[in-house]
This record gives C-alpha cells, sequence and structure tokens, in this order.
C-alpha cells in the first residue's frame, strides 16, 4: 500500500526553568502501521510542544518520512509528548482525533533514544459531491464576501475536521472525509454566501450550519452525499 501519512506530537510538559544538569537531546524514531498490520509506505509528521502552564507558546516540527513510513524527530528536549498520525486524502483514521486514548511519548532527562509504533485505524472513506451547474463557485469564490464553502465532521475530542477537496470539473467538485465505521458522525455543511440543496430538493440554510447525520457500517460502501449549488449570495 502506498500512501502518504500525517503526523504531529504535541508536548504536554516540556521542561521549565533552565537547569544546572546538561543532557543531550533525545531522538524519536516513530513506525507507523495500520490497524490491519500493514506498514504504512510515506509518512508526515509534526510535533507540538506546548508550555504546561496552558499559556499559548508552541513549539511546532514537521516533516515527511521516507519509504517504510519511519520517522525520526531529533534532538527533542525531556518532556512528555502526544504522538499523532493522518493520511491526508485516505481512509485511515487521524490516531489522535479518533483514538480514545493518544499515544504518548515520555523523554527523561539524559535519554537518547525512545522507539515508538502507532497503529492507524481503518475508517470509512465518506464521498461527497458538490454539484455547481451554473459555475456559481468559481465565479464568487475568494472573490465576493462570505463566498465560501465549509463541508467537514468534528471528532468526539471537539476538533473539526474539513473534508478534502479531491477534484474539480466543470460542472461541480469532489470531497472526500475518513469517519470510523459503525459510528455515528455529522456532517456539517456551512456557507453563509452559496445557496444549496440536498438530494432530496429541499434547499439548506445560509444563515447557520446544517448538520448531516451519517452512520456507515462496517464493510458498507459509503453512499455518495450530494448537493447542489442554486444560487448565490442572500435571498
Amino acid at each position: 500500500m502506498t500512501a502518504r501519512t500525517r503526523w504531529f506530537a504535541r508536548s504536554l510538559f516540556p521542561f521549565a526553568a533552565p537547569s544546572l544538569v546538561l543532557a543531550q537531546p533525545a531522538n524519536v524514531s516513530v513506525s507507523p502501521s495500520s490497524g490491519a498490520g500493514s506498514t504504512q509506505t510515506f509518512t508526515f509528521t509534526s510535533l507540538h510542544s506546548q508550555a504546561a502552564s496552558g499559556r499559548a507558546r508552541t513549539t511546532d516540527w514537521h516533516a515527511h518520512s521516507g519509504t517504510g513510513g519511519a520517522f525520526r524527530f531529533e534532538r527533542m528536549p525531556a518532556g512528555e509528548y502526544i504522538l499523532c498520525a493522518q493520511v491526508p486524502m485516505g481512509q485511515w483514521l487521524n490516531s489522535c482525533a479518533w483514538a480514545r486514548t493518544p499515544t504518548t511519548v515520555s523523554i527523561a532527562p539524559g535519554q537518547a533514544t525512545v522507539s515508538v509504533s502507532v497503529v492507524l485505524g481503518r475508517g470509512a472513506l465518506i464521498p461527497i459531491r458538490i454539484d455547481d451547474p451554473n459555475r456559481e463557485i468559481p465565479r464568487h469564490e475568494g472573490k465576493t464576501a462570505g463566498a465560501y464553502l465549509l463541508i467537514g465532521v468534528g471528532s468526539p475530542n471537539n476538533v473539526f475536521h474539513p473534508a478534502a477537496r479531491v477534484a474539480d470539473d466543470g460542472r461541480g467538485r469532489d470531497y472526500t472525509i475518513a469517519v470510523p465505521s459503525d459510528s455515528p458522525v455529522t456532517l456539517t455543511v456551512r456557507s453563509p454566501f452559496f445557496q444549496l440543496r440536498g438530494a432530496d430538493g429541499i434547499p439548506l440554510t445560509n444563515s447557520g450550519s446544517t448538520q448531516i447525520p451519517v452512520r456507515i457500517r462496517a464493510g458498507e460502501t459509503p453512499p455518495t452525499v450530494r448537493l447542489t449549488v442554486i444560487g448565490g449570495g442572500s435571498q
């Protein structure tokens, strides 16, 4: 399997005040695998360090892995980290957004290396089709105030995950988003400018967000969520 995985880790308690004890920063080796046991071929990782006081000071590290999925964060300070993985536009679930307990990494002062393995769960990939027969989106998006289209789902940790735009054609665009199987999720569609209607012909509100409940059973082929742009601007 060939995929590109996004990783990130957030430090919960990076070392606080300067100390007289000097230690060589540690190297963190990450080995990703899927829930089916196969190794991810490519990974993207990012590492976040946040002050224990909860204040806004944050440090980030980002990089891509090599073939085989292994990744290495080098010269990391002692502290507690949360390690997350994501495959953009794939069916593998973000390990922090959907896992009950995110993977944590603890680096002690003076520790040279830490090896971690993170398992990604396989989700259901929901296809979303936005029909735009009158090409309202390219006519207004980025040019008219409020002319945007937001589509995505919220995870249990209250983080909104936008759907990935995978294709555009002369009649609309396609999105996908991975969600857990056998778990109810809510697809959110919002646009204060574009008017849309559902596959049932009923217009969606453009004064707020439209919530579409979705539940995909394991082994089931997700149906396409289809919406149509029927106009732009206030009515």
